[in-house]
């Protein structure tokens, strides 16, 4: 992740949480909790993607995905030429992408002492 990514992604996840960093740690604290998380810090970041925190739906994935990546976002990576979106494993491409960087950014943060 680069630097530019990683501010922008931190924005984003800010952005949805009205009382900053510390909401968020608390938040986490309380995700790392529930089963569906198994107590790991990337499964909490799953859980909380999938409980609405962030974005919800597939357009605002693919907005956010565009807003952070610019003139260097790439659509065919998560749209097929019909417009459709592209499925992996049996998940929205964008999704897993949305949530394994939303979960990296998290991780950086705890490591950089921000919360």
């Amino acid at each position: 992740m680069t630097n530019i990514e990683y501010r922008k992604y931190r924005q984003h996840i800010l952005d949805h949480l009205d009382g900053g960093l510390e909401e968020l740690k608390d938040t986490i604290k309380t995700y790392k909790k529930l089963r569906e998380s198994n107590g790991t810090l990337w499964g909490a970041v799953d859980t909380m993607c999938q409980y609405g925190e962030f974005d919800v739906y597939y357009s605002q994935v693919l907005e956010t995905l565009f807003e952070v990546y610019g003139k260097d976002y790439d659509e065919s990576k998560y749209l097929t030429k019909t417009g459709e979106i592209r499925w992996k494993n049996g998940e929205a491409y964008c999704w897993t992408v949305y949530k394994a960087k939303i979960a990296r950014t998290i991780e950086i943060m705890i490591k950089k002492g921000e919360i």
